[in-house]
């Protein structure tokens, strides 16, 4: 019916509803990059919804690869999206329990490798509310440090519209929730980090979320069969750049061009 439509931007539309999570790491062929080993899954805690009567749970999950680039050291690359509607009154939160699942004994974020974890964690330290801080906390409590910068910060366009003047705003960006972690702070080395996409580019914004771009340097050199060499033989080695951010020629994490809510994980795995 026209003019029934629940967006007065666009005044006509009608809702058809769903959610799609989807995490994806791309490798890029040609470029040095090795991959091996790739595992998915979906976690146990699940955030449960309540449809018409019956209760539904939100899917969410995280995908993995052992990879070296140019010469470096296996690593483990984990990707994740994590819960991000769960009540932050809830203790612990769905998503500190996703959390927790990725660095368990035997979890992805675990093993003999050096691991690089990106993601949108939809957690922080000090940028969100106590109750969303638990997931970055137990990760923090497992030994992974940080490896991208929070100024400025990165999240979120407060509204379900990309186009420009739709009513997202840069200063909408007051929070971060998009991370690179390392459980190997001594051989993965932070160059600088920075955050891109804070602007519209040709009428739309990238994402609701900006890009976290880290190029990082590792001092691990290549151990063949996997695993780290003696702390004797290590030397600086060439590593790829990790960020949360659109399509960019990188070790990414990536959110594309999605309306808010409906983004799919992608990492991009380059030099």
């Amino acid at each position: 019916m026209a003019g029934d439509g629940p967006n007065p931007a666009i005044a006509n539309a009608e809702i058809n509803g769903r959610l799609t999570m989807r995490d994806v790491i791309l490798a890029r062929h040609g470029a040095g990059v090795e991959t091996r080993n790739p595992q998915s899954g979906n976690f146990k805690a699940l955030l449960p919804v309540n449809i018409l009567g019956q209760t539904l749970t939100i899917k969410r999950g995280w995908t993995a690869t052992d990879a070296r680039v140019r010469g470096s050291g296996w690593f483990r690359f984990v990707n994740t999206h994590l819960e991000a509607f769960d009540p932050a009154a809830l203790v612990p939160s769905i998503r500190a329990l996703q959390a927790a699942e990725l660095v368990a004994p035997g979890g992805p974020a675990t093993g003999s490798l050096p691991v690089v974890l990106v993601g949108d964690l939809n957690s922080d330290d000090d940028t969100v509310s106590p109750g969303d801080q638990q997931a970055y906390r137990v990760l923090l409590d497992a030994g992974l440090v940080e490896r991208s910068t929070d100024n400025p910060l990165g999240c979120c366009l407060n509204s379900s519209l990309l186009a420009e003047g739709a009513g997202g705003s840069v200063a909408d960006f007051d929070h971060q929730v998009d991370h690179v972690m390392t459980n190997d702070p001594s051989g993965i080395t932070l160059e600088r980090s920075e955050v891109t996409g804070l602007l519209p580019v040709n009428g739309f914004w990238d994402s609701d979320h900006a890009g976290l771009f880290s190029p990082s340097g590792s001092r691990t050199r290549r151990c063949e069969g996997g695993g780290r060499p003696p702390p004797s033989s290590r030397r600086l080695q060439p590593w790829p750049a990790f960020s949360p951010t659109q399509a960019a020629t990188s070790l990414a994490w990536a959110s594309l061009r999605m309306p808010a809510g409906m983004r799919p994980g992608v990492a991009l795995l380059t030099p």
